[in-house]
């Protein structure tokens, strides 16, 4: 079997059940995983301003499995709110769905529980974490103690041979279900990514895998880790 093959590493496929999605690994896996901990992020945007997340969607992984996701709409700050055609086209998301929604500052109180300490994890994740820390700045909110792993960086060391490592090519190859541009199933997808990548080379927790790959990580706040 290739170096890229899918269905050697894939994940069994997840059930929704309220806001828990439980994904996991491949027979025999689990039990080498149990330090693999993260949080798989995805935001989506109302249009080029980072500040104007109107989505976010997370995946909390313990144990090297998905147990919980989450997906909440957000009132983009009055100064970024216009949703530009583009952007909505892409996610669905109009003004009128977010009009009742709380702004980040006000949903921050429950995510930084799950986010402070934790390795962030999202595909392509210098969008995610500009998006994170713009709204962070704009509502002078406390900023997480946490890392980022970006798995798109992940997905390109460990499948190099994909013709593309968009989430929904690399989804597709693992046989990974999504529905993309919907941030919760987008979280859920990079996170699988990430446990399937850590089955694949036998990573017991994302230091290792970071390791094993020479993939790099980078503080919330700036400071870059080569960890090698």
């Amino acid at each position: 079997m290739s170096a890229d093959s899918g269905p050697e590493y894939k994940l069994q496929k997840g059930q929704f059940a309220g806001s828990a999605r439980e994904v996991f690994l491949p027979s025999g896996a689990a039990d080498l995983r149990n330090g693999v901990n993260f949080v798989a992020i995805d935001f989506e945007t109302a249009n080029y301003d980072m500040r104007s997340a109107c989505s976010i969607g997370a995946a909390i992984v313990e144990r090297g499995r998905i147990v919980k996701t989450i997906s909440m709409l957000i009132r983009p700050p009055s100064v970024c709110g216009r949703f530009e055609p583009r952007f909505t086209a892409i996610h669905g998301i109009t003004r009128d769905d977010v009009s009742g929604a709380r702004p980040f500052e006000d949903i921050w109180p429950d995510l930084f529980p799950l986010f402070d300490k934790a390795v962030l994890v999202a595909h392509n994740m210098r969008f995610d974490r500009s998006v994170l820390l713009r709204l962070i700045a704009h509502y002078k909110l406390r900023p997480p103690e946490s890392t980022s792993l970006c798995s798109l960086g992940v997905a390109r060391r460990a499948w190099p041979n994909l013709r593309s490592h968009s989430l929904s090519a690399v989804a597709s190859h693992l046989e990974i279900e999504l529905d993309h541009h919907n941030a919760e199933s987008d979280a859920a997808a990079s996170a699988a990514v990430v446990l399937c990548a850590c089955a694949k080379y036998g990573a017991n927790d994302i230091e290792e895998l970071a390791s094993l790959l020479r993939c790099r990580r980078e503080r919330l706040l700036g400071t870059r880790q080569d960890i090698r």
